[in-house]
């Protein structure tokens, strides 16, 4: 079966082929699922999210233009809109990700039952400061770390420089670094910061 490029799915889809939108569709819909559960932590809403962003992406394809990437121009819908649906429901967000640690199975099994606490309560205050933190550097932060994305992409989805994402993501970090609790060194502290992320 031959494997059209997204620009040639477009181009098809713009002409009345509206099944090659579908194979769009396959495409990213793990992208862009994954994308708003990170940033909204509610499956179901996610769920919801990832269908208006398909169907608003349709609507409007005819005005995508190929300076980026139907890849990068999806994921700054997706993003844009998750931001709004946060502003909205902060208060709900945060009982759901309570719900969702509580039903999290440890990895590591053969930790005592202390270190498995006290992961889970670093981990939670880890998820608690990302929520808490300007959307500007919350973003960054999840899509450079959760979502694998480059500063190039991110900077296409933020409409901003590479320079500004890098910067942006420096100072997220520091936020982390500098917000959390306990008595650790900040050598120590970073790298359990850094070990953390890589977990979640």
């Amino acid at each position: 079966m031959q494997e059209f490029s997204d620009q040639e799915l477009i181009q098809r889809v713009i002409t009345g082929d509206c099944d090659s939108y579908r194979l769009l569709v396959e495409r990213y819909q793990t992208l862009i699922y994954t994308i708003a559960h990170r940033m909204v932590r509610d499956r179901t809403e996610a769920e919801d999210i990832t269908q208006e962003v398909f169907l608003k992406a349709y609507r409007t394809l005819d005005s995508f233009r190929e300076e980026a990437s139907f890849k990068t121009w999806i994921c700054r819908i997706a993003t844009n809109r998750c931001i709004d649906w946060r502003r909205k429901h902060l208060v709900r967000q945060e009982q759901t990700a309570q719900v969702e640690e509580a039903e999290r199975i440890p990895d590591d099994l053969d930790l005592s039952p202390e270190r498995i606490l006290l992961r889970q309560e670093r981990q939670v205050e880890v998820r608690d400061l990302i929520d808490k933190m300007p959307e500007k550097y919350r973003s960054i932060l999840l899509m450079y770390h959760f979502q694998g994305m480059s500063y190039k992409d991110i900077a296409e989805v933020q409409e901003i420089s590479p320079r500004t994402v890098e910067t942006r993501l420096y100072r997220a970090k520091n936020m982390l670094r500098d917000r959390l609790k306990g008595g650790e060194t900040d050598g120590a502290r970073s790298r359990r910061f850094d070990l953390e992320v890589s977990k979640r």
